[in-house]
């Protein structure tokens, strides 16, 4: 069993989606399984999605013939989850390389039944927007 699982659902995602899953395999948490459930996208997703999960044992693809919208895509990849901890990520999102390793530490060592981070925006361009950092606090 993975310590964690990582599930994103992805429709129309090609723009970012190698971003978002490099930064998932550079993790320094090695332990996880991801569960990428394609919502019947028209671009390249799924043929980037199936690339990657040629490439990493840990990476499966699940693709819906029609389009579920993302609470059903959702749940269809936690319906799939193993892992001990479960986690969820987009497309145009990238983890910071100790993400899964902070949030799996945290849960282990903390009676919460669940955990949150904050974010970082970024531009187009890659660049971090400061004035929309989000830190989340216990309360």
């Amino acid at each position: 069993m993975p310590t964690v699982s990582i599930v994103l659902p992805t429709y129309n995602g090609s723009q970012y989606i190698r971003e978002s899953l490099d930064s998932i395999i550079k993790q320094t948490c090695t332990d996880w399984e991801l569960l990428i459930v394609d919502d019947c996208s028209s671009d390249h997703t799924l043929e980037i999605a199936r690339e990657y999960a040629s490439r990493d044992a840990r990476i499966t693809v699940i693709h819906n013939e029609v389009n579920r919208k993302l609470p059903s895509a959702l749940n269809i990849g936690f319906a799939h989850a193993k892992g001990k901890y479960l986690t969820w990520t987009s497309d145009d999102n990238r983890y910071l390389p100790e993400a899964l390793s902070v949030m799996a530490e945290y849960l282990d060592n903390s009676d919460a039944p669940m955990g949150c981070a904050g974010e970082h925006a970024m531009d187009a361009a890659g660049n971090v927007r400061p004035e929309i950092i989000r830190i989340y606090k216990d309360e």
